[in-house]
């Protein structure tokens, strides 16, 4: 009895009320707990479900939202924040149920942010993003330091990600830095934001993205 009532109680709050509640959540909470309740609670946290992130989300959750949730909507997903800072293991879950259909799950993604990834994170998530018609983004946040054997895998990934149909590169300034060779070329970079390890370096990195627009 006492669970009914609750139920029809929150039903009836108006979408102001509910709003600052989500406030107080995790994404990961908000899609669980409200999806599928009713037609205009599902619609009123339709920015939940276009930007999805698994910020402090924990194991159990992720799984969770990986094998239940995904499925359901994400077709209705924009951006999506990957978080191993948290939980290291995220990004397992990750590419354990997604790294061959990303296009069929994801097919409307444009962005994804990534933090606290290591290089051989970075390097299975990268070569899983192909094939998908809007995703033109990619955010890193706190990379970690990308061993020299693996610096030019990762540059050729990334600045090739998705068939090289990204267009955006953001990376914040407790990443690591990056290198480039003399004779990379990424005709399809026009917006980036990287850490270099010395000013010698900028006439690689001009050659290399000879489109950029925007360059922090």
């Amino acid at each position: 009895m006492t669970t009914s009532c609750n139920k029809s109680t929150l039903e009836t709050l108006p979408d102001e009320i509910l709003l600052q509640i989500c406030k107080y959540l995790s994404c990961a909470d908000i899609l669980i707990s409200f999806i599928g309740l009713n037609y205009r609670i599902t619609q009123m946290i339709t920015q939940y479900r276009h930007h999805i992130s698994l910020h402090k989300i924990s194991l159990f959750r992720s799984d969770y939202l990986c094998e239940n949730m995904f499925p359901q909507i994400g077709s209705q997903v924009r951006s999506l924040l990957i978080d191993c800072c948290y939980s290291v293991l995220q990004d397992d879950l990750f590419i354990k149920y997604f790294t061959k259909k990303i296009s069929i799950t994801f097919p409307q993604l444009e962005r994804i942010s990534l933090v606290a990834y290591e290089d051989n994170q970075l390097i299975a998530l990268l070569d899983s993003l192909h094939d998908l018609n809007h995703f033109v983004e990619i955010r890193l946040y706190s990379l970690f330091g990308i061993s020299q054997a693996n610096q030019s895998k990762i540059v050729r990934l990334l600045f090739q990600a998705n068939n090289h149909r990204v267009t955006t590169i953001l990376m914040d300034e407790e990443s690591t830095f990056l290198r480039f060779q003399q004779n990379d070329s990424y005709l399809n970079i026009i917006r980036l934001r990287i850490n270099l390890r010395a000013r010698t370096d900028l006439s690689f990195l001009f050659h290399a993205v000879p489109n950029v627009q925007y360059l922090d």
